[in-house]
């Protein structure tokens, strides 16, 4: 699962990482951080996506890698 966001910086729903390589690879995306890996789309912003509910449940163990 990777994260995206809009040209603003704002979140839309994260994708699969075949989509984000073929989004980087048509120059359609950057890469915007590398841990957690997230990208941002060039041409898309939050008012012409469509977005749905997300629920994110994280263990311990990732929740510990991510304050280090």
């Amino acid at each position: 699962m990777v994260f995206v966001l809009d040209k603003y910086k704002k979140p839309l729903m994260p994708c699969t990482e075949k989509r984000a390589r073929q989004l980087l690879e048509r120059s359609r995306a950057v890469v915007h951080r590398m841990s957690p890996f997230t990208i941002r789309l060039k041409d898309r912003t939050v008012e012409k996506s469509e977005l749905q509910p997300l629920r994110l449940k994280l263990d311990r163990k990732v929740l510990t890698r991510l304050r280090n």
